[in-house]
């Protein structure tokens, strides 16, 4: 595909909010605008009594697309994993896509605005997620 096929503003791709017990199961996932070509992805439940607490998305923003992972922890964790790959992909996306000596600040800017949020929902204070996320500009080889 093109990258201007990949580049339409705001398509997102992502794991979906699940509660299946379930072992072994494969996550669903949910996708906005067309989704993109090339894009492997796999989301499996472990054998734990608790529902996937694994997230993941694909946020493509102009030209730049951002890949999150998300691990939850915690009785809650997969609440948080979900609430936090619902939005910080695309705050990150949109960071990056700031003047070059801004960047770096923005992005922190959307971590901590994920943890504050997170943090005053009581019933998710003794839980959390990993946030890993790497942006990639579809331009530049």
């Amino acid at each position: 595909a093109s990258v201007a096929a990949l580049t339409a503003p705001r398509q997102h791709l992502g794991s979906e909010l699940d509660m299946s017990l379930t072992p072994d199961t494969e996550k669903r996932h949910r996708c906005v605008g067309a989704a993109p070509h090339g894009v492997g992805f796999a989301c499996r439940k472990g054998v734990k009594p608790l529902p996937n607490q694994d997230s993941w998305c694909l946020h493509l923003e102009g030209d730049l697309a951002a890949y999150g992972v998300f691990d939850g922890h915690g009785a809650r964790g997969h609440l948080v994993s979900h609430a936090v790959k619902c939005r910080l992909a695309a705050e990150v996306a949109q960071a990056a896509a700031s003047e070059a000596g801004a960047v770096a600040g923005r992005v922190q800017l959307a971590y901590q605005r994920a943890h504050r949020d997170i943090c005053k929902s009581p019933q998710l204070r003794n839980s959390g997620t990993t946030a890993t996320v790497v942006v990639h500009d579809l331009v530049v080889a």
